[in-house]
């Protein structure tokens, strides 16, 4: 069941010749695809655009056949099988039509974060997603929202990001062997899965949403590449409540809003904020001043942002969220299968 999500998303092409980005976006179903076609290789924007609308369509396809009422407390396995087989499948396409005639240096790639967020039955709230690549996806939550539920109407709070994919990125010992025989080896945004390649490792995994969770964030790595965590949650602003019967709740910025703010803050750090200490860091180590320094770190690859934000729970389940963590002790993801 859909959860009718607001959604604001964006690619830009900052100062690259050409746009690499491509973004699937079905809010109908609740599906957002993001992919980067891997730069210095031919046909990167085909790759990724293939793979993005690929997958889109198959998980609609999937999704609309579903039961309205299923649940994906006990269903998740299933679900989780078929978008992995899914990006398999994209994955081959892209290979047979794109990289199996070219030198194994000159295929086509890119990479692919696809999330689905549903609703069960119950009123039970999941992400389900799937990953290739150093895209992302972040939680984006406001962890004292919860707390409105028991009186602490117009409070306000900052967000918190959490992110929940894993850059394919080669570990530490890896990257000691590869030194250990070419110390000269540049080791900086270097790929170990990607689609376009002969076999692949999919990362899948499935959240539960609780009710602190605003909403979910997809960026490509013109945006992470360029700001820290920190900075990417000074985008978002802040969220004010105010509880009756009802939940009512107030932003400072929309999706849209958001997903503007980050993208321009990529390509020029230090806007509205956002990036200021990753400016003045790279201004001090540099002898540049702040425009200099905003300059020379921001707008080097294109950036791509879908930000999804979850309609507030029902009142009930909030304040059985916060009963329930309160009882426990919980302050974790209890519950959460991360990566499978």
């Amino acid at each position: 069941m859909n959860l009718d999500c607001l959604v604001g998303y964006d690619s830009k092409q900052a100062f690259r010749p050409k746009n690499d980005d491509s973004l699937f976006v079905d809010t109908s179903n609740g599906i957002f695809v993001i992919a980067d076609g891997l730069g210095g290789l031919p046909r990167g924007d085909e790759a990724s655009q293939m793979a993005a609308n690929f997958v889109g369509e198959q998980l609609r396809n999937y999704i609309i056949d579903l039961p309205a009422k299923l649940d994906y407390k006990t269903k998740y396995p299933r679900v989780l099988s078929v978008m992995e087989m899914i990006v398999q499948e994209a994955n081959t396409e892209i290979y047979d039509a794109l990289g199996r005639s070219q030198p194994e240096d000159k295929r086509p790639g890119t990479t692919l974060t696809a999330a689905v967020v549903q609703q069960d039955k119950k009123g039970n709230r999941f992400m389900f997603y799937t990953h290739v690549g150093d895209s992302r996806i972040y939680l984006v939550s406001y962890p004292t929202f919860a707390h409105a539920a028991y009186g602490l109407d117009g409070e306000s709070s900052w967000t918190n990001i959490d992110q929940i994919t894993n850059d394919d990125y080669p570990d530490e010992q890896l990257i000691a062997q590869i030194r250990q025989h070419k110390p000269s080896a540049k080791m900086t945004n270097i790929l170990m899965q990607a689609l376009g390649l002969p076999s692949i490792t999919v990362q899948k995994g499935v959240i539960a949403l609780e009710p602190t969770v605003d909403g979910i964030l997809l960026c490509t790595d013109g945006l992470t590449s360029v700001l820290s965590d920190a900075s990417i949650a000074l985008g978002f602003g802040e969220k004010r409540w105010r509880i009756d019967s009802t939940i009512f709740v107030e932003y400072m910025f929309t999706p849209q809003n958001i997903v503007d703010r980050l993208c321009e803050a990529a390509i020029m750090p230090g806007k509205y904020g956002i990036g200021k200490t990753e400016v003045q860091d790279y201004a001090a180590e540099h002898g540049f001043n702040s425009l200099e320094a905003s300059i020379a770190i921001g707008g080097n690859d294109n950036v791509s942002v879908i930000y999804a934000r979850i309609p507030p729970p029902p009142l009930a389940h909030l304040r059985e969220f916060v009963f329930s963590h309160q009882a426990n002790g919980r302050n974790d993801n209890a519950g959460n299968d991360r990566n499978e």
